[in-house]
């Protein structure tokens, strides 16, 4: 594994940290390699509950590696493209938003373009105050990607979204959070003991109890109510095979907190 993206586990929650500093953590080949690598490996780590996705220097992400756009994306084929995005992109992307851990964006500095993208595909996106936000795509004649699409649409609505990625505009943190893109600003020096401590709260929940929840917010916009029930009487009942659904049930009988284990 090489070093453009770091991981680190603090008891139960694990720490991704992209390290492109001199670059301000633009995307380029090599991370979304290594994220695959790292986000399987917290997958399958039952020790880890709660994830924070961080980055190293002056901002979280500043989007693609424009230079390496021209030299390798522009000049290949457009069929190999796609194959491309299916095997590179959306390989690591789906590991990131079908994670059944709750995953923490904490952003910093320059939240732009695929940055905006990767912290939208998170579950909770904790802010710093002096963040800029902005869905550059527009400005080098391309449409968001990295699943940012999916979820503007279903945070802002398809008119705010369009606007947005239009003009592609920068935007403050306190105006991302008045559309609802992110959940908490902070003072600056806080943004990541804010994202910690919330993830250090969440290692201590029912895991996959979380997990089927943000399966079935991701259903919620795509099927009629139906199937949607369909889906919900299938997960409800998978979670009341788990442990955490017995200590739950016993800890409220008993008057006491409960003690979940995530399995």
């Amino acid at each position: 594994m090489g070093n453009t993206v770091l991981f680190e586990q603090n008891g139960k929650v694990g720490i991704i940290t992209l390290n492109r500093p001199e670059a301000v953590n633009a995307i380029n080949e090599e991370m979304q390699v290594e994220m695959a690598e790292i986000l399987l490996q917290v997958k399958n780590n039952e020790n880890i509950r709660a994830v924070v996705l961080t980055g190293a220097g002056p901002g979280f992400c500043a989007g693609g590696d424009v230079k390496r756009m021209l030299s390798n994306f522009a000049k290949t084929p457009a069929d190999q493209r796609v194959t491309l995005m299916e095997n590179l992109v959306h390989n690591w992307l789906t590991l990131l938003i079908n994670m059944e851990k709750p995953v923490i964006s904490a952003v910093h500095g320059y939240a732009v373009g695929a940055g905006l993208s990767i912290a939208l595909a998170t579950d909770i996106i904790i802010a710093a105050r002096s963040t800029i936000f902005s869905l550059a795509f527009a400005q080098v004649g391309l449409l968001p990607d990295l699943s940012g699409l999916f979820f503007l649409a279903r945070t802002l609505g398809v008119h705010r979204a369009k606007e947005l990625i239009f003009t592609a505009d920068r935007f403050s943190a306190e105006k991302a959070y008045e559309l609802g893109l992110v959940n908490r600003v902070v003072d600056d020096d806080l943004y990541l003991d804010e994202a910690m401590n919330l993830a250090k709260q969440l290692a201590d929940g029912p895991t996959r109890a979380y997990g089927y929840a943000k399966k079935l917010l991701h259903l919620a916009t795509s099927l009629d109510l139906n199937t949607f029930f369909e889906y919900e009487r299938l997960y409800q009942s998978l979670v009341a095979e788990t442990e955490d659904f017995r200590e739950g049930v016993n800890a409220f009988i008993e008057k006491r907190p409960p003690k979940f284990k995530g399995r």
